[in-house]
């Protein structure tokens, strides 16, 4: 999953383009989590992604039973946005 938010100039990161194929350069660059992407805005203002392992964002694990072991979700390396089964909103 890609996180969207302001430029953070003082992290040293690559830079991509922002183009519709912006999350598969990101994805083809095989981040690690909370890895960061600054992106060049040419028609607006520029802005980072971060990329996060899906199971980043789970807040609590308390609610997942102790027989289910990590790990919780699988990590998502593709993005394929015309098969809208995957799409997770």
């Amino acid at each position: 999953m890609f996180k969207l938010e302001s430029p953070d100039h003082k992290v040293k990161a690559k830079t991509l383009c922002l183009s519709e194929m912006l999350f598969h350069d990101a994805l083809r660059e095989a981040p690690q989590s909370m890895e960061r992407f600054h992106v060049r805005n040419d028609r607006g203002e520029d802005f980072d992604i971060i990329y996060w392992d899906n199971e980043d964002d789970l807040e609590d694990l308390s609610g997942i039973p102790k027989y289910v072991k990590p790990p919780y979700m699988i990590k998502y390396l593709r993005y394929d946005e015309t098969d809208t089964r995957t799409l997770y909103l």
